[in-house]
């Protein structure tokens, strides 16, 4: 577990920084959870370069209008799965 692999939508940036656990799967969850929702994934760019650039970003909103509908709670929970600190990102016995 030391290459960046994956599709760029659902890396998380401890993938691409060559350090990562199993803990990369939360944030690919965070990111399944966010295009349920808004059909769209949280980080956008027209190429891979430019996806990644916004992975390393890290920012999220909730602006598009099919979170309007959504609950506090499925939103947090998608923030603390979507967490660039992999320390801080939410674990599957937190989580549940």
């Amino acid at each position: 577990m030391n290459e960046p692999v994956g599709t760029p939508y659902y890396i998380a940036p401890d993938i691409l920084n060559g350090d990562y656990t199993e803990i990369v799967d939360m944030w690919a969850l965070g990111v399944v959870l966010y295009m349920m929702i808004s059909g769209l994934p949280p980080f956008n760019g027209d190429n891979n370069k430019e996806i990644i650039k916004a992975i390393k970003k890290g920012l999220i909103t909730f602006s598009h209008n099919a979170f309007r509908y959504s609950s506090l709670e499925v939103k947090d929970l998608i923030a603390k799965l979507i967490q660039r600190n992999p320390k801080k990102r939410l674990t599957a016995e937190r989580a549940f």
